[in-house]
């Protein structure tokens, strides 16, 4: 037991002094080579601790390997612009001049949802709202609002990617013949509408499905 106490002391403090040797980051802002890093470090410094029969100096060499790469790769990523967009990537534009650009949401992974959901925490309610939309290299995305948009109020989606939302309906009192209705005078079908939302004044956008 006392082994055992003394191996993990060893290991956390060496791994205290190496994730502070990498940098002060948060794990909010960690790129997702850094939370790569991260993960193999705990996963490696586990077994040490769990494994008495293991020599802690087979623990601690994998740990010091990983640590030095991060931080030499972290000195060529600042002084090298085109390493680091290739390990980092590069910010997206989900949204621009209040359009949502449908081919950045699908190669990012993100789903309409997700966008709106995002939307609705930064306090937006339509992507007219906006100017530009960027999801950044950590995961988290940046929204800049249109200050010269007639928003009229809060809206909220009714029709998201070609699916009606039934529950949104009710919450200004249309239905589906009122949507029909709208879609018909502007010649569309359900299936054409990428998003359709609506606000108290009665007020419409649509984004129309881009032709694969």
């Amino acid at each position: 037991m006392g082994v055992s106490f003394i191996r993990t002391a060893v290991i956390y403090i060496f791994v205290l002094f190496g994730v502070r040797l990498m940098g002060k980051r948060q794990i909010g802002e960690l790129q997702p080579f850094d939370l790569v890093v991260m993960m193999l470090i705990s996963d490696i410094a586990a077994v040490p601790m769990q494994d008495t029969s293991l020599p802690l100096v087979g623990g601690i060499i994998p740990l010091i390997t990983i640590i030095a790469l991060e931080v030499i790769l972290s000195a060529i990523v600042m002084k090298r612009h085109q390493i680091r967009r290739i390990i980092t990537g590069n910010p997206v534009a989900l949204i621009k001049g209040g359009q949502i650009i449908q081919k950045a949401l699908h190669n990012s992974n993100i789903t309409l949802d997700d966008l709106v959901e995002a939307m609705r925490l930064q306090g937006y309610s339509d992507p007219s709202q906006i100017d530009y939309a960027v999801l950044e290299n950590n995961g988290d995305i940046s929204f800049f609002p249109n200050n010269n948009a007639d928003t009229g109020g809060f809206f909220i989606p009714v029709i998201c990617d070609g699916e009606i939302i039934k529950k949104n309906l009710d919450f200004f009192g249309h239905d589906e013949k009122w949507i029909m209705k709208n879609l018909k005078s502007r010649s569309l079908a359900v299936g054409d509408v990428f998003l359709m939302s609506v606000n108290n004044c009665g007020n419409i956008n649509i984004v129309y499905k881009e032709k694969e």
